[in-house]
């Protein structure tokens, strides 16, 4: 499923949204290497958050609560843990990449102004 084909006003909504951060953290920024380094980041930090809590076991989650109604709870949180958790690493590991490669432009065209300055 292609997401400008299933959703397009909510595709065109997100890209927007993501053009108008980038502007705006180049208006911060002042450098293209900035920008690229501060969506890194932020693209990076979901990701591994994603993905340390992708890893984390049900058990680990649900030790030691005392949430009342564990016996209800806990069939339908290992459903979603056994069909979405796939899903969700994938995500989180496509977001590391991107955020991952962001950040070493960044840091790349950062080095290579700072090698080729008169200053």
């Amino acid at each position: 499923m292609k997401p400008w084909v299933v959703s397009p006003s909510i595709f065109t909504a997100g890209t927007m949204l993501i053009l108008i951060s980038a502007l705006m953290l180049y208006r911060v920024k002042n450098s293209l290497s900035g920008v690229l380094q501060s969506l890194g980041y932020t693209i990076f930090i979901p990701g591994a958050i994603s993905l340390l809590s992708g890893v984390m076991e049900l058990n680990d989650l649900l030790e030691g609560s005392s949430i009342t109604g564990l016996s209800v709870i806990k069939p339908v949180a290992e459903y979603y843990i056994h069909h979405s958790v796939p899903t969700v690493l994938s995500v989180a590991a496509v977001y590391l990449f991107i955020g991952g490669v962001l950040y070493w432009l960044g840091s790349k065209l950062d080095n290579a102004k700072r090698k080729f300055s008169w200053n």
